[in-house]
């Protein structure tokens, strides 16, 4: 994974696969520079064995791979950045992952195009809540596809039209609590293309 926003979409869609109705996404910085990203879920959750597994690259529920690599890959990242991962679940309840990192660790990843992972999420969910909860010293954000899919009204959240305006809404105000981080990655990406 090459950015935070992959490793939340990563998280989520294994969140969707254990049937989780409700997503809480976090990302959180404190005034020491410490950055939390937590993803709560009230899926099937699991039980004490699965979660202390699921950090191993190794270990998977699936079926159709021998392989589990997003959550291992999550903690990598976490960790080679100065931080941790925990992982709290429980079975029929839900599950709730949180990973620490240090902001300014010369390891720590970039945040990413949140706005477009975020955009990506609320559109895709059907009956799913998705809410995402940014907070810095600079302010604090939310967004919540109850709030974007009652505002739209009738028009569908994967119009492409629609879509566009979620990622420069979310991008816009993540920009003004992050102190201009997204508008350089916008701009280095463009530029690349």
């Amino acid at each position: 994974m090459t950015d935070w926003s992959l490793h939340i979409l990563d998280l989520v869609q294994n969140a969707l696969v254990a049937k989780a109705s409700k997503i809480n996404i976090e990302f959180v910085e404190d005034s020491l520079g410490k950055r939390t990203i937590s993803i709560e879920d009230n899926g099937v959750g699991m039980d004490e064995e699965t979660a202390v597994h699921a950090l191993s690259p190794f270990y998977t529920t699936r079926s159709t791979r021998k392989v589990g690599l997003g959550i291992s890959f999550f903690a990598q990242s976490c960790e080679q950045s100065g931080g941790v991962v925990r992982i709290t679940s429980k079975k029929g309840i839900g599950t709730k992952i949180t990973g620490t990192y240090q902001g300014n660790h010369i390891d720590a990843l970039e945040i990413g195009n949140m706005g477009e992972t975020i955009s990506l999420l609320i559109a895709g969910s059907t009956q799913e809540t998705i809410r995402y909860h940014h907070k810095t010293m600079r302010g604090e954000f939310t967004v919540s596809s109850e709030e974007i899919k009652e505002s739209l009204g009738d028009i569908s959240p994967t119009n492409h039209e629609v879509l566009s305006w979620m990622r420069e809404y979310i991008n816009e105000h993540i920009e003004q609590i992050e102190g201009g981080t997204y508008e350089i990655v916008e701009r280095f990406e463009e530029n690349a293309r």
